[in-house]
């Protein structure tokens, strides 16, 4: 192989690992949350591409849920009770990270 076709060969590999790996591999971002009406629940957020739920409490507390369909955050929205909802509907049945603790 000649000098400039392994030049090529590993700019062409560094363009690609530049351009498209970080997209692969990006952090979830956080979504915007809206507040909601509820004694326990201050606001949430959804990242539908991602499918990631965002459920912060008045306590402070904020939690992401992975893996939430968007009808279940739909669901969620128009729960008359969303801590009931959540308790019933979220709470064990999806893998989730505490992402903040309580204030104080």
């Amino acid at each position: 192989m000649r000098t400039n076709d392994a030049f090529r060969c590993a700019l062409f590999a560094f363009v690609a690992a530049t351009l498209f790996v970080p997209r692969l591999h990006a952090a979830p971002r956080s979504p915007t949350r809206l507040a909601v009406e509820s004694s326990s629940i201050a606001s949430l957020g959804y990242n539908a591409r991602q499918r990631i739920l965002d459920v912060q409490f008045h306590s402070g507390a904020v939690y992401r849920y992975w893996s939430v369909p968007k009808e279940v955050h739909a669901q969620f929205l128009e729960a008359p009770s969303k801590g009931r909802y959540f308790s019933a509907q979220i709470r064990s049945k999806y893998p989730f990270q505490k992402l903040r603790g309580p204030t104080q």
